[in-house]
């Protein structure tokens, strides 16, 4: 669909915005006083996994954050449709790589 550098290029800004907001999501779970910090969360953006090239690892720190932060703002009220988005985004999860995984499963 697109050249090697350039879909290099749009795969790095997927990560970037995709890890900004769903940082972002999850300070969201511990109320809206939370939400300014959510700009210190661009210091972990550029960590040595992404410096390194290890852009499948990157992408599951996404879904890690997505997944325990979508755990925390139903802590108390857990249910069916909410497994259903669970069983979603666990799969996706497991396929972009193994320690994102268990670390999504270990904070859910």
């Amino acid at each position: 669909m697109a050249p090697p550098l350039i879909a290099e290029k749009l795969l790095v800004s997927l990560y970037i915005l995709g890890f900004a907001g769903s940082f972002r999501y999850f300070l969201g779970a511990f109320g809206e006083r939370c939400l300014p910090i959510s700009w210190l969360g661009l210091l972990f953006v550029y960590n040595r996994c992404f410096w390194m090239g290890f852009y499948n690892f990157c992408l599951s720190l996404i879904l890690v954050w997505l997944i325990v932060g979508f755990c925390l703002r139903r802590r108390g009220e857990l249910r069916w449709p909410h497994a259903a988005v669970l069983t979603l985004l666990f799969p996706v999860a497991y396929f972009t790589h193994l320690v994102g995984f268990v670390v999504a499963v270990t904070g859910a």
